[in-house]
């Protein structure tokens, strides 16, 4: 136990130290703001809207009221999941292919990791805790002698967090459990499944009960239901790349890192061989030993979670997206190259794993010697820099570094924003979006005017919630209005394309709002007073 702790914290530790030195806007945004609310007494859903489950939230607020609010206490949590999953891939794979080759199948899990620099982003704690459950699922399966039945709420528990971190993952790594928990032994399986669901409600009803009793249940369906499948599909949905056009592309560049989005059809690739292997077995008729079945129905699990996480990241099919499931078909290739190993037919796994492994590095390769050409952020050795961080007057950024004026935006806020000051931070326009600067919300300390803050298409595009907007716009008008046109005139071949033609947002600021500062593509602006002056800086 001890090592497999060493082991986590020094994967946490490089992850950390592998890092980009610039905070992202979108999920590290949603998150530090969003947790940020929390440990102020804020409520997921009530006070502030999200798709996401609320474990995210209420995990880093935690870390926030014992150590404070910075941007290092997200990165550190968000390393912590980063290695839950390298450990867990480590753990899976140990012993299935020898003491080399789980490793390296974890070295590639880290590799692209370190490679994906979206942070907080909340699937990588509920993949890690998926992964915790199908371990759960595949040692109770593998004892000679039956576990009793409350044995099986420990993987039970592991996906009630895997809810509250992802709603969907949970239910889809539940549905990944259920057939291995009930072809063992049909026989005896209602008392597992009850004892699995048991573990699910012992952990995720208290948050449910905490939720309900807070928040209207209109708003929960709404945040957790509607708006994941009925406005993120439609609105955030991208095609596949065409791989010829991504080859084109990658020699037109002379440089590797665009290829990278290719490891996206990996997982696919893996389920398509994967899940009828699995089928077939659990199907093929003869007697067989408890062993064989148990082997069998762990083999169908993993390769329903692989299908089902495809299936996931079929909507927004790019590598970032796909990224659970491609982590998952490391785990299942490695497996697979062990049980062929000990077959002595080792030649389609190991061309399989060698496939994996070597995209991977070569992609990672590509993005490191490409970076600094095209403008990508640099690693942030953040353990050993932070000592010497220069004061930037804005403590909770600490050794992290914005781009494009953003920093200038947040010192004019912390020069003449006062205690209880509230904040609007939009884009230039408001009848087509692609995403908004959560992040200043965060840095900034000032409460948002809305509970509206992450401006999404399909949601603050539409008259409904533009009304909504308004109104909370009316009741507690910010003193300041952050706007940004950078991603005004971004088009992606999805409905977030289309303007709404709806404009009361942008019809509400103009009226009651003039600018006073202005940096980049950056616009502050305060309540209408006829002495305001614009200030500029060039």
């Amino acid at each position: 136990m001890l090592g497999w702790f060493f082991a986590f914290a020094t994967v946490a530790a490089l992850q950390l130290m592998a890092g980009s030195v610039f905070v992202k806007p979108y999920d590290e945004g949603l998150i530090l703001a969003g947790a940020a609310q929390v440990a102020r007494g804020g409520v997921p859903y009530r006070d502030f809207w999200s798709m996401y489950g609320p474990g995210s939230f209420y995990a880093l607020a935690g870390l926030d009221l014992v150590f404070g609010e910075s941007a290092f206490v997200g990165r550190c949590f968000d390393a912590a999941a980063r290695a839950g999953v390298v450990v867990m891939v480590l753990r899976l794979t140990w012993g299935r292919i020898g003491r080399i080759g789980a490793p390296i199948a974890a070295l590639a899990a880290f590799a692209l990791l370190a490679g994906v620099r979206e942070y907080l982003f909340p699937a990588l704690p509920a993949i890690a805790l998926a992964l915790v459950a199908m371990h759960a699922v595949e040692r109770g399966l593998r004892r000679g002698v039956p576990a009793a039945p409350a044995a099986w709420a420990l993987p039970g528990a592991a996906v009630g967090l895997t809810l509250l971190f992802r709603h969907d993952f949970g239910l889809l790594t539940a549905l990944a459990c259920l057939p291995a928990l009930w072809l063992i032994d049909p026989s005896t399986a209602p008392a597992r499944l009850a004892a699995f669901a048991a573990g699910i409600g012992l952990v995720a009803a208290p948050m449910v009960v905490v939720l309900v009793a807070q928040v209207p249940l209109r708003d929960l369906y709404e945040n957790l239901v509607v708006f994941p499948l009925e406005v993120y599909v439609p609105n955030r949905a991208l095609p596949f790349p065409s791989v010829v056009d991504v080859l084109r592309e990658a020699l037109a560049s002379h440089a590797v890192r665009p290829a990278a989005v290719l490891l996206a059809y990996l997982p696919l690739l893996v389920a398509a061989v994967h899940l009828p292997i699995a089928l077939h077995g659990v199907l093929e008729r003869g007697t067989v030993s408890r062993r064989q079945r148990a082997s069998r129905s762990i083999s169908l699990g993993w390769a329903l979670l692989n299908t089902l996480l495809c299936a996931k990241g079929l909507v927004r099919f790019e590598l970032l997206h796909m990224l659970p499931a491609l982590l998952v078909s490391i785990v299942v290739v490695t497996r697979g190259l062990g049980r062929q190993r000990a077959r002595r037919g080792v030649g389609a796994a190991l061309m399989t794993a060698g496939a994996v492994f070597a995209s991977v590095v070569v992609a990672l390769a590509g993005r490191a010697l490409t970076s600094s050409g095209e403008g990508l952020p640099p690693s942030a050795f953040v353990l050993t820099d932070w000592p010497s961080c220069d004061s930037t007057g804005l403590p909770r950024l600490g050794c992290f570094r914005m781009m494009d004026g953003r920093e200038e935006v947040l010192l004019f806020l912390a020069k003449h924003a006062k205690p209880g000051d509230r904040l609007y931070v939009g884009t230039g326009r408001h009848d087509k979006l692609t995403i908004n600067n959560v992040e200043l919300y965060f840095f900034s300390g000032l409460s948002p005017a809305t509970k509206w803050q992450d401006l999404h298409p399909g949601v603050q595009t539409t008259r409904a919630v533009q009304q909504r907007v308004v109104a909370e716009l009316k009741r507690n008008p910010p003193a300041f209005v952050v706007l940004n046109t950078e991603w005004d005139d971004r088009v992606e071949p999805n409905r977030s394309r289309i303007p709404s033609g709806v404009t009361l947002i942008d019809d509400h600021l103009r009226a009651c709002c003039s600018p006073v500062y202005r940096v980049g593509t950056f616009t502050v602006s305060v309540q209408r007073e006829p002495d305001m002056r614009t200030a500029s800086r060039r």
